[in-house]
């Protein structure tokens, strides 16, 4: 997803990505000034995880929009 467009997403609520290469769905929050990133992957928990890691940003840049119903059927 274009980081310009998700950074404007994000100042409305949440953003749920799902990135098909990697099998995750991302969920991203702001709090307070910073963004969290919270990934599920199948057959595990949420976790946070580094919102500035590499592997999470490319999965944030090739990922694609969903809803937060998808997110959180996703297993």
């Amino acid at each position: 997803m274009d980081l310009v467009k998700l950074h404007e997403k994000l100042k409305k609520g949440a953003v749920f990505l799902q990135d098909d290469y990697e099998d995750i769905v991302l969920r991203l929050v702001v709090i307070g000034e910073s963004t969290h990133c919270f990934i599920k992957r199948r057959g595990r928990n949420e976790v946070e995880v580094d919102s500035t890691d590499k592997a999470i940003f490319e999965s944030k840049m090739y990922g694609y929009e969903i809803s937060k119903e998808a997110y959180e059927q996703f297993r």
